[in-house]
């Protein structure tokens, strides 16, 4: 594990436009990375649309949809099970209605009755098939609903610990947390109000900087909520701001963030999977705006050193995290070896600073085939950063006559260099032999030769 240098600085970026004017409109994120965005309120023309739409992030492409039974203002919307449930907002009079999208059919239907009408309510799903419908204008502020989207009944949750409209709401976890919004007197809150379903409660958590409302709100996969925009007045037309707060749900603490380039009130914001949050939408004054911006919060690459590996064997895994914004404590996660729907090993992953190495044991009694080793990572345990699966095969291992013949072939070849080592050792050793018998002999000579000659000087 090795820190990281220090991330370079992030600004929005425009991508695009949108296909007209809308503000206080409806947006859901989708399972498969799109967008649903329907209904509007259009501030140049001073009309109501029901116009309905999908968001492509990939490219910022749009899609026409059918359009919706009515145009209203203010509806909040959330998707569950295939469908896109829209809750309040008003037209010439108030919906009292469940508005509800099916993506299968690109149908959309009427449904049950809202317990209250009202306007500027908020929405977000808590599992696969309820959506807590929280405050709103024109009834009590404090109330809030569970709303299960298979029996289509409504069933009271806690109220709020104040009456709010017009904040922002986001899920996270096993949470709900709904930021600033207005009171009943249109006076602007600095409150953050969290609502844990294991416990059914609302708690009152670290306030805004400033008051705040009408802002676009985004859980981001790095465990920060991004604020955008927003104002500190209620009047619609009313000035707006350019700000962007990043609100540290683990401590309570507000990140600076870069504002966008223009300020807004009633836009909206979504995440991608590759690290983006993306704003667009709202108004300012008598003006709409229509781009699209995006700003980078996180980066992360994982790579596997092997695509194969043999049962019994392992393979490293390779994690890089960068976030831009978000404190770079560590982060947690699994890692799950998959074949279809099965899950046939899980690895716990934590880390401290941004880079890890992990081995993945494979065990020996792993089916050889194809897998995807499947990861969950995030900041914390509540949120998971989006990543491509990894392919990975498992090859078999060799059997134990297999093992034992391969050491019989790696034992004879060991035979044979040592064999060869030997021979190679004679042939030297014999070759050393012959030279030192041809250096006695030299010698023997020599000294022959020697003594003649000191015999031949003294007989001189």
């Amino acid at each position: 594990m090795a820190s990281s240098a220090q991330a370079a600085p992030q600004d929005w970026v425009l991508e695009g436009q949108i296909t007209g004017e809308r503000s206080a409109f409806v947006s859901a994120e989708l399972p498969d990375g799109r967008t649903f965005v329907a209904l509007r309120y259009n501030v140049t023309g001073e009309v109501f649309r029901n116009d309905t739409w999908l968001l492509d992030p990939a490219d910022m492409t749009w899609e026409r949809l059918t359009d919706s039974p009515m145009g209203t203002v203010g509806s909040a919307g959330a998707y569950a099970d295939g469908k896109v449930y829209v809750f309040g907002g008003e037209n010439s009079a108030s919906a009292t209605t469940v508005l509800t999208y099916d993506l299968a059919t690109d149908e959309w239907s009427t449904g049950p009755a809202l317990p209250d009408t009202g306007s500027f309510m908020r929405a977000a799903a808590i599992d696969g098939t309820c959506i807590l419908v929280a405050g709103g204008w024109d009834h009590g502020l404090e109330k809030c609903y569970v709303f299960d989207t298979r029996t289509g009944a409504f069933e009271a949750a806690p109220d709020m610990p104040e009456g709010r409209a017009a904040g922002a709401m986001v899920a996270y976890g096993d949470s709900v947390y709904y930021f600033g919004g207005w009171n009943s007197s249109y006076a602007i809150q600095r409150s953050v109000f969290g609502y844990t379903l294991i416990g059914n409660y609302w708690w009152s958590g670290t306030p805004l900087p400033e008051a705040r409302a009408s802002m676009a709100g985004v859980a981001g996969s790095d465990g920060v909520v991004y604020l955008i925009g927003g104002t500190n007045k209620a009047g619609w037309y009313e000035a707006n701001v350019a700000e962007v707060w990043g609100y540290d749900l683990s401590s309570g603490g507000t990140i600076i963030v870069p504002a966008v380039a223009e300020p807004a009130r009633y836009g909206a914001a979504f995440e991608t999977a590759d690290g983006r949050i993306v704003f667009f939408g709202g108004h300012n004054g008598t003006e709409g705006s229509t781009d699209i911006w995006s700003l980078k919060v996180w980066d992360i690459e994982a790579i596997l050193s092997s695509g194969t590996v043999a049962q019994g064997g392992s393979v490293q895994l390779s994690l890089s995290l960068t976030t831009y914004f978000a404190p770079e404590e560590g982060w947690y996660g699994t890692a799950y070896l998959m074949a279809g729907d099965i899950t046939y090993a899980l690895y716990d992953i934590s880390a401290l600073g941004v880079k890890g190495i992990l081995e993945l044991p494979i065990s020996e009694g792993m089916p050889a085939q194809d897998y995807l080793l499947v990861l969950d990572v995030g900041a914390d345990w509540d949120y998971d950063l989006q990543v491509e699966p990894l392919p990975l095969t498992v090859t078999e291992a060799p059997s134990i006559a297999d093992q034992l013949q391969e050491m019989q072939e790696q034992n004879e070849a060991l035979q044979e260099q040592l064999e060869a080592a030997q021979a190679e050792l004679a042939d030297a050793t014999d070759a050393k032999l012959d030279a030192t018998i041809g250096y006695v002999i030299l010698v023997l000579v020599l000294v022959t030769l020697i003594v003649g000659i000191v015999g031949l000087v003294r007989r001189k």
